[in-house]
């Protein structure tokens, strides 16, 4: 039976009343549900009602530090994770928070800070880690710390790839890798590691490795291009990009490889 006009207003109207009466704590929750769910615009206003009625709740604003900085406003999420931090060393010890404000700071180009809360976040997960294994704080299984300590082990490969510092890359890949062998995405950072550290040959070799595991997987074929062009192999190493380019004609990466080897006289 269809509802009536009048019913269904009512029903709305009753739901935004339940809204306006719940509390901050409510209401910061409702905010992570809806940034779990990429709904990032309720998910702020969430937290701007919260903070109506507490401005200074430090939940709601650790949650809506989190939401700016997936929104792309970095610099107004530093200033959230600042004032957090400062006001509870707990926040400075959560992992999660010092993961959202290095991506901040990362955005920022504020890299030598990013790098310095990226490790500070590595360090948390290891004491978290301890914990669990222990039966001290089981309230996140094993699994789910390595996971998110690979995660943030490849975050940390970007940084320390801006930073140049290429042989701290490659260890940090190993260190990755010894978490998730398999991981394509971290075989093609040790892969530019080496190319970068002229270890052309090693490059090669973990394209060959990585091609095993997944010969879709595209990025690994631009870095093969790479090493062979590093080995002196320029006709060939340009057939690999000129295959990839059929695949995806408009790959950034693949014509940026491409216009590289072209323009290198050798």
């Amino acid at each position: 039976m269809p509802v009536p006009a009048v019913g269904l207003f009512s029903r709305v109207r009753g739901r935004a009343d339940r809204e306006e009466d719940l509390s901050p704590d409510e209401l910061v929750a409702k905010a992570g549900n809806m940034r779990f769910r990429g709904k990032l615009d309720k998910a702020l206003r969430y937290c701007n009602q919260a903070l109506l009625a507490e401005p200074g709740n430090e939940a709601v604003l650790a949650e809506k530090a989190q939401v700016l900085t997936e929104m792309g406003r970095y610099q107004d999420a530093m200033e959230l994770f600042d004032r957090v931090m400062v006001q509870d060393s707990a926040y400075a010890s959560d992992p999660i928070m010092q993961r959202g404000k290095y991506t901040a700071l990362i955005n920022l180009g504020r890299v030598d800070e990013a790098l310095e809360s990226c490790n500070k976040t590595l360090e948390l997960i290891s004491l978290r880690r301890a914990a669990s294994a222990s039966g001290k704080g089981n309230e996140i299984g094993l699994g789910v710390f390595r996971e998110y300590n690979h995660q943030v082990l490849r975050e940390k490969v970007i940084i320390l790839g801006r930073l140049g510092r290429h042989g701290e890359v490659l260890e940090c890949c190993e260190e990755a890798l010894a978490e998730a062998p398999g991981d394509l995405q971290t075989l093609n950072y040790r892969g530019h590691a080496l190319y970068n550290l002229g270890r052309y040959e090693e490059a090669f070799e973990v394209t060959e490795a990585a091609i095993d595991l997944d010969p879709t997987y595209l990025p690994i074929f631009l870095l093969r291009s790479l090493a062979l062009h590093g080995l002196g192999k320029k006709e060939r190493a340009l057939d690999i990009v000129k295959e990839v380019l059929k695949i995806e004609p408009d790959n950034l990466d693949a014509l940026q490889v491409r216009d590289r080897i072209r323009g290198d006289a050798g």
